[in-house]
């Protein structure tokens, strides 16, 4: 109901998904149309004999203007506002502790735009003192591993060379990419950290994390927009650290 009323829109009654079947009830012998963003709703809502448009379709077909200037921007800068707004509330001090002890090693990984994240992150953190790489900057390395034994295990098998107390930062947008709740569980068995930075509420990698900074959001580009900012916060923080006293873990 609010994002109807974000495009001027007062809806008469709200329905969860699930609640759908019961509009033929409501509205006998009315078309019903299901106004949804995600494609994979489309077969299910054809099964059930209904409509199916995206957003996009539906504003064009009442005759509303669609440039992206116009709809689309607009509605991703709100997103990204929501987003940096709950930013704001997280803790971050157990993260920078993580980080921030002396001598510990520093493990970063992420797939596709988490994975270029990642080798910022790890860059980054070179810069302010921390011995910190990425697991997918060498396509060598990572494909190799791929190769041998799978790609659900090629970021787990880098971090065999962890040691106690080292950590093992993982970045995802969802938080349940596989390879990664993976490489979590054997950075645990390590004796390692595992600090989580993920959307969706945190996903399954919030369970195997020592430390979970998760937004609730769950549009990708945002998480992901969001999450680079995070790891500039992280940064910053970490290098004011060094000029006082940081707290350890």
């Amino acid at each position: 109901a609010r994002q109807w009323r974000e495009h001027g829109v007062e809806p008469d009654f709200a329905l969860s998904k699930g609640e759908l079947g019961t509009l033929p009830d409501r509205y006998p012998g009315a078309e019903i149309v299901q106004v949804d963003d995600d494609r994979g709703q489309e077969l299910a809502a054809r099964l059930a004999g209904r409509k199916f448009m995206t957003p996009a379709e539906f504003m064009e077909s009442l005759g509303y203007p669609q440039t992206y200037s116009q709809v689309t921007a607009p509605r991703m800068v709100d997103l990204c506002r929501e987003a940096l707004l709950e930013l704001l509330n997280l803790p971050l001090d157990q993260a920078v502790a993580m980080l921030s002890t002396p001598g510990r090693q520093v493990a970063v990984a992420g797939n596709g735009g988490s994975a270029a994240i990642a080798s910022h992150f790890a860059a980054d953190l070179r810069r302010v003192g921390v011995r910190a790489w990425c697991l997918t900057d060498s396509p060598a390395m990572l494909t190799g591993l791929a190769d041998d034994v799978g790609y659900p295990h090629a970021l787990a098998e880098q971090l065999r060379v962890l040691n106690g107390g080292d950590v093992f930062v993982a970045i995802s947008a969802s938080g349940n990419s596989s390879n990664l709740v993976h490489a979590a569980r054997v950075a645990q068995e390590r004796g390692a950290f595992v600090l989580a930075i993920t959307g969706f509420g945190g996903g399954l990698l919030k369970r195997e994390s020592t430390y979970c900074l998760a937004l609730s959001s769950t549009d990708y580009e945002v998480v992901e927009g969001v999450h680079d900012c995070l790891c500039h916060i992280l940064k910053s923080l970490l290098r004011e650290g060094r000029r006082g006293q940081s707290p350890q873990l």
